[in-house]
Order: structure tokens, then C-alpha cells, then sequence
């Protein structure tokens, strides 16, 4: 099952790949309520300590509201409840911008979801996060370039298609030589032999 979560950072559109019709299950988490709402979605669930966001101007079908002093945030809770719900791949929306420290810690929920067995990515009109372990294509995306970026040190990467390709290369962490790639082909292959590597197109 396909989920879609609406986070609580910056968030001006829906990205023109995002088709709202193919998630069976929409979760907003807090404030990420008035971005579902400026898209014109209603979420079927609503997630969050309301700290940034009344809970009476909500309306869903389920509200979950959650203690303001916790040890997660409300996407983490938002993406324990879509796992919990049976979601296999889950997409974030406004989890980048603002804030850098929100921005990075919804990065690393991609590796939190692929731990307990969901793919996830994060998306909005500028860029596209997710996280390869094992292998993974990507088509190409015109006027975006490729950065890959080790969220762990990575052994055995190789990708292809792409103006400067790797094979069975070392990417340690604090190492980032693999940004602004470009595609040379229509489809970009990589593939990591070990450990989780972050798979970044920005709008260039």
C-alpha cells in the first residue's frame, strides 16, 4: 500500500509527478494539515501534538493527537502509523526547507521506514530524496541533475547512465564527490553492495 504524508516545512505545490489518486492512505502530521489542505486534499488521518495548529480546525476522518512532550516527531509518528496501517512505500511532502535541523532529520526517517520494511522518498517541486541499499533505476528527469550521497560509508557503488559513472567505488561519509551528476541516457542505474547511499535529484 502507497501512503502520502503531508510534514510540517515549506510547501508551495504539488510536484507534477505526485499522483494523488494512486495513495490508498493520506496522513498529515500537525501543521503539514494546511499543506494537504492548500492542495485541496483532505487527510483520512491527522497526527500531531497541534502545537503549531489547532486541533479544532481539523477535519479527517481519524485525529490522533499526541503529547507534546515525546521523543518523536510527528512525522516519525505519522510514518509508525502508515507502517502500522500496512504501507509499503511512503511519500513525503514539505519535509525540506525551513528549518535544516526538521529538513535532516526527515532524511534520515528514509532510512527509519526502510528499517521497518517501507521504501519512502521525499518530494517537492525542486528535488527528490530517497535511499538505495541494494540496486535502483531512475528515469531521467530533465533539467534536474544526480547527486548520490553516502548516509553510511558505502561499498561496491556503480551507476550508470549518467556523465560520470562509478563502478564498485568506496563512498566513505564526509566524502560527498558524488554530487551534480548529469544523465546521459534515459534511465540511471545504481547499486550498492553495502551499506545506504541517499539518491538526490535537484532542480539545477
Amino acid at each position: 500500500m502507497k501512503a502520502l504524508i503531508f510534514s510540517g516545512g515549506e510547501f508551495s505545490q504539488m510536484p507534477d509527478y505526485i499522483d494523488i489518486n494512486e495513495y490508498e492512505l493520506i496522513i498529515a502530521a500537525d501543521s503539514g494539515y494546511l499543506s494537504a489542505q492548500s492542495a485541496g486534499v483532505t487527510p483520512h488521518i491527522v497526527i500531531g501534538d497541534f502545537d503549531s495548529y489547532p486541533q479544532n480546525l481539523v477535519s479527517a476522518q481519524k485525529i490522533i493527537r499526541l503529547n507534546p512532550v515525546k521523543d518523536m516527531t510527528d512525522t516519525q509518528e505519522a510514518i509508525d502509523e502508515a507502517i502500522l496501517r500496512g504501507a509499503t512505500h511512503i511519500t513525503m511532502l514539505g519535509a525540506l526547507g525551513g528549518r535544516i535541523d526538521h529538513a535532516m532529520a526527515n532524511i534520515h526517517l528514509l532510512k527509519y521506514a526502510l528499517d521497518k520494511g517501507a521504501t519512502a522518498e521525499i518530494a517537492d517541486v525542486n528535488s527528490y530524496v530517497t535511499l538505495v541499499s541494494g540496486s535502483q533505476s531512475i528515469t531521467r528527469a530533465e533539467g534536474f541533475c544526480l547527486s548520490l550521497i553516502p548516509l553510511t560509508d558505502c561499498e561496491g557503488v556503480s551507476i550508470s547512465g549518467v556523465y560520470y559513472p562509478l563502478e564498485n567505488a568506496f563512498m566513505p561519509v564526509g566524502n560527498p564527490y558524488g554530487i551534480s551528476n548529469e544523465f546521459i541516457e534515459d534511465t540511471a542505474r545504481i547499486s550498492v553492495k553495502q551499506g545506504e547511499l541517499l539518491l538526490i535529484l535537484c532542480k539545477s
